[in-house]
């Protein structure tokens, strides 16, 4: 009885269960794939049962879900989640297995579009868009809680990642990021963050601002953030850009960035609006070089408006080569400022053009000398065409010397006589400097960015020429030839479409080094046919240095390559057999192989597509699959029959004791006739032949007997059979 009760309710609970089944199962923590050979309509977003889009699986997933998005190009592809995670629960986006995974939105549409939303992460996912009116990733009116990290956006015409809206945003980070010829319109930044609380933007790549008047980072209105080891350059504007816009912004911390080649200022604080104010901005440890201005307080505004600095500190910065006019440019016409530091900066100019290293306007006036308006102490200025303009700004405790750097723009490290070691001031200096290395490291501070370390050498590498060159790959090459004083050495490689090298950073084989000389290399693939790249090698030791820079071209594009052969030709049973096969596109020379199934026996494939050898016995149809690689490493497969026969017997002719017959071979050519001669003799012992062909002679008893010749001319063969 109970064996008849527990099946009972376990058949109630089956009968429930394919009621209710709904047609996805989704449950917190799930993980899902999409794949562009999924399918929306009948897919799981199973790993073996994919979705098609993105957009699909956003439309599933709740709290905790995970979906990995396969490698491949997704036209259309755009994401916009309809609920919000938790904070124990992300939502995540990421790309499979490291695999490339293109969003590709159709024009004027984000690539993802956040509004009021909360945790989510996105991963490792490229964002290229197309159209005025579309940004790589749109987020407003309350996102909390958003992460990208190693991410890319190119192409967005407002932006790559832009953060805007009435209600504010809080909690972003923004990681290992890349963001490279955005901002086709004259709207935002490549990285816009207008109205946000509590920011991180670090370790990412800016570049390449396409429209005029464009920043590379624009912070608007937005309030305690960091901004750290990022790479920021080419932009039509300022580098990194810091407005309060008629708000209140506090507590921001600008370190360890490199900001070179920016149309304005590399590293620029205002408000653009009437009664803004900004405190608490610290900026230290960076290096800015080939600006419009390396450092600038300015109003940015129509001349009117007001604002007021209180509380900043400019710090062992590094300023190399700025501006038409100046290194630092300071203008208190509107701007008020109060408790503001210009301290233990190397400032230092190779430009005939420029004439101040510190700029300081007062009420409209170039001020000369010194200030009471605000500390500028401890600072090194050098031209080295000579003495600073009449109304340069030295401050207090400075010093005018050649600063001794080891080979910039590429190495701003300080050589071993330089004076800038042991001269800066501790107050309100950095417990590190730009590479991590603790301060002081002598008797004192060191001026600039970099602190010197005693004995500490450094490491250096040289950049090779490209090797193995195809239409979508390239192999390049190093070569370390100093250790310097840390070990291991990490190599690598930069590399883009010109020497911005935006295209991102490949790791070396072998990536890390303990001895020299040493060469090293990485591989690229994926590259556009018939481009010119740029590449140079990265040696990251006691500090970073680079390589001379290299190029290549690829070559042309080559159609997909192909096997033409459908089918080869029936072999014949003890006749020798010779057939190549056939491929088209690509770049020759062919490497063929078998990967599935074989040939009839005695036949064998050669590696440049010969099938050949003698058939042994006859066969139907057999199927081999045959896989074609070209030059460049492209595929191609096919599975192609084969079939062995035997000779067919036609045209019998009697003569006496014997029956001769002719031999028809089965192949493609035409069936063939020969005549023939036989001997009015009873005892035939010899047949006189002349024609092209193979033949058969039968005995009465019905034994063949196969006279192996071939010949084009008449010839005498011994019959060797009689009865």
């Amino acid at each position: 009885m109970k064996c008849r009760v527990v099946i009972v309710v376990c058949l109630i609970w089956l009968q429930i269960g394919i009621i209710h089944q709904p047609k996805s199962v989704v449950l917190a923590g799930n993980i899902y794939y999409v794949a562009t050979t999924g399918s929306d309509a009948i897919g799981r977003g199973s790993f073996t049962n994919p979705w098609a889009t993105p957009q699909h699986a956003a439309n599933e997933m709740v709290a905790g879900d995970i979906c990995y998005i396969e490698a491949g190009n997704y036209t259309n592809g755009t994401i916009i989640p309809k609920i919000s995670g938790t904070v124990d629960n992300y939502i995540t986006f990421e790309n499979y297995n490291g695999g490339i995974v293109n969003f590709i939105p159709a024009s004027q549409y984000n690539g993802i579009c956040l509004i009021g939303v909360s945790y989510f992460q996105f991963i490792g996912l490229h964002i290229i868009c197309s159209g005025a009116g579309s940004a790589g990733a749109w987020c407003e009116n309350g996102c909390t809680n958003i992460i990208f990290q190693n991410c890319s956006f190119t192409g967005d015409g407002v932006g790559g990642i832009v953060f805007t809206g009435a209600i504010s945003n809080s909690q972003i980070s923004i990681i290992d990021c890349t963001l490279n010829e955005n901002c086709s319109t004259a709207a935002n930044a490549q990285l816009t963050l207008q109205n946000c609380d509590t920011f991180t933007i670090q370790n990412c790549t800016i570049s390449n601002v396409l429209a005029v008047d464009r920043c590379g980072i624009d912070c608007i209105e937005s309030s305690n953030g960091t901004i750290c080891n990022n790479t920021v350059f080419n932009t039509t504007s300022m580098g990194i850009y810091i407005d309060a816009h008629g708000t209140v912004i506090s507590n921001i911390s600008i370190y360890d960035n490199l900001v070179y080649n920016c149309s304005q200022g590399g590293i620029d604080l205002s408000s653009e609006k009437t009664g803004g104010s900004l405190s608490g901005i610290n900026i230290y440890n960076n290096i800015l070089y080939g600006n419009n201005r390396g450092f600038r307080i300015d109003q940015y505004g129509n001349g009117t408006t007001t604002g007021s600095m209180f509380n900043f500190t400019f710090i062992n910065n590094t300023l190399y080569s700025n501006g038409i006019n100046t290194e630092i440019y300071l203008s208190n016409t509107p701007v008020f400022f109060s408790g503001c530091i210009i301290r233990n900066n190397l400032l230092m100019n190779t430009l005939s053009t420029s004439d101040d290293a510190i700029e300081f306007v007062f009420g409209g006036i170039e001020q000369s000398g010194t200030t009471t308006e605000m500390a500028i102490d401890n600072n090194l200025e050098y031209n080295s065409h000579g003495i600073w303009g009449l109304d340069n700004i030295t401050g207090t405790s400075g010093i005018s010397a050649n600063p001794e750097l080891i080979s910039p723009p590429t190495n701003f490290a300080l050589q071993s006589t330089s004076p800038a070691i042991d001269t800066g001031s501790a107050v309100e200096a950095p417990s590190t400097d730009y590479i991590g290395t603790t301060r002081p490291q002598g008797e004192g501070y060191d001026i600039g960015a970099y602190e010197y370390m005693a004995g500490t050498t450094f490491p250096a590498v040289i950049t090779i020429a490209a090797s193995s060159v195809t239409s979508n790959g390239a192999i390049l090459n190093g070569s370390l030839t100093t250790l310097g004083s840390n070990s291991p050495v990490i190599v690598s490689f930069d590399w883009g479409i010109d020497t911005s090298y935006a295209s991102g950073n490949v790791a070396a084989n072998p990536f890390s080094i303990t001895s020299v000389p040493n060469v090293f290399n990485a591989s690229l693939s994926g590259l556009t046919a018939g481009t010119t790249y740029h590449y140079r090698a990265k040696a990251v030791g006691a500090i970073t240095v680079y390589g001379n820079d290299q190029q290549f071209t690829t070559s042309a594009s080559l159609s997909a390559l192909s096997v033409t052969t459908r089918a080869l030709p029936n072999g014949i049973v003890g006749i020798a057999y010779s057939q190549p096969l056939l491929a088209t596109g690509g770049m020759a020379p062919y490497n063929w192989t078998i990967i599935a199934g074989a040939l009839p026996g005695g036949l064998s494939l050669s590696s440049n597509g010969l099938v050949s050898g003698t058939p042994k016995t006859g066969t139907g149809p057999i199927f081999a699959t045959f896989k074609v690689i070209d030059s460049t490493n492209l595929m191609a497969t096919n599975c192609i029959s084969i079939s062995v026969v035997y000779g067919t017997l036609v045209n019998p002719i009697r003569v006496r004791f014997w029956e001769v017959h002719f031999v028809q071979i089965e192949s493609p050519q035409p069936a063939f006739f020969a005549s023939l001669c036989i001997l009015p003799y009873p005892e035939v012992t010899k047949i006189y032949l002349s024609f092209i062909a193979r033949w058969w002679v039968i005995t009465s008893d019905r034994n063949p007997w196969f006279v192996p010749y071939m010949g084009q001319e008449t010839a005498q063969i011994p019959i060797k059979t009689r009865f």
